[in-house]
């Protein structure tokens, strides 16, 4: 028989598309995403996919015509943040002899959306700083502090990176808070993926207790009080001072948070000292 033909171009494959998207189950940052309909040129077998752009060699992938979609993977080829050109052909491989259709562009000008950033974290009593550099081209790198996973972001700030870095401060955070950071990079309206970490916030100054009260009803002067609302940290202790008018020095006594009670604390206070 004779050599096997691509058919000509009215019989050629349709390629449907050619869209980017980030990926979180692919090893790269991003995909891209052929999809064709199972019509196929008679006789071939193949589909031979092209990925160009200005700054980078071809990148060729052949994909059979039940596939029905090809990923390519962005950190193999290299392409995250540029322009792409696709073209796909129709190709015969038979009895070792192959032939090829000519190319039809199915996209041109494909953006394809950034790296994630790279992220380092310094935190403070209610601020966290955020140092961000963009793992490739991005005109606009944004993070947000979440309080828990799936809520609303407790605060969020953008910067445009110099020379591929910037650095932005999330506040005002509550102190001593878990808080899971997200960053992204944007570039022509396209996300990465977001780039996730953990964080503390620093402790800092409780508010003062709740529910202060004396009772001197009794023989003996009592003093009752409830945890702040708001510790900010690790409660490590309590500072009781009490004295007279005449004189204000009085005394002190320090009361471990382990021995205060879950709910009221009930103190039992000493007289103070008479002068002289």
């Amino acid at each position: 028989p004779g050599p096997l033909l691509i058919a000509d171009p009215a019989s050629r494959p349709s390629a449907a598309a050619a869209e980017s998207q980030p990926s979180e189950s692919q090893p790269a940052e991003a995909v891209l995403l052929l999809n064709w309909t199972s019509s196929a040129a008679k006789g071939a077998d193949l589909l031979q996919f092209r990925v160009s752009s200005a700054s980078k060699p071809d990148l060729l992938r052949e994909a059979a015509f039940n596939s029905m979609r090809l990923l390519l993977s962005l950190a193999e080829a290299e392409l995250l943040s540029l322009k792409l050109t696709v073209a796909v052909a129709a190709v015969a491989n038979k009895s070792g002899l192959r032939q090829e259709g000519s190319e039809i562009v199915i996209a041109e000008q494909l953006q394809m959306p950034p790296g994630r950033p790279l992220v380092s974290l310094l935190p403070d009593r209610r601020a966290v700083e955020v140092s961000l550099t963009a793992s490739s081209g991005s005109e606009l790198l944004t993070a947000a502090a979440h309080a828990d996973s799936g809520s609303f972001a407790a605060a969020t700030n953008s910067c445009r990176p110099d020379s591929g870095r910037c650095t932005v401060a999330l506040q005002p955070l509550r102190p001593f808070t878990n808080y899971l950071v997200e960053a992204v990079a944007e570039l022509s309206g396209m996300a990465s993926l977001p780039q996730r970490s953990e964080v503390r916030t620093l402790e800092d100054a409780p508010s003062q207790p709740q529910s202060v009260r004396l009772d001197d009803a009794s023989s003996q002067l009592l003093c009752d009080w409830r945890a702040p609302s708001e510790p900010n940290g690790v409660i490590r202790n309590y500072s009781v001072a009490w004295g007279s008018l005449s004189f204000p020095d009085g005394a002190e006594i320090r009361v471990g948070a382990k021995e205060a009670a879950a709910d009221t604390t009930r103190l039992q206070l000493e007289p103070p000292p008479l002068p002289g």
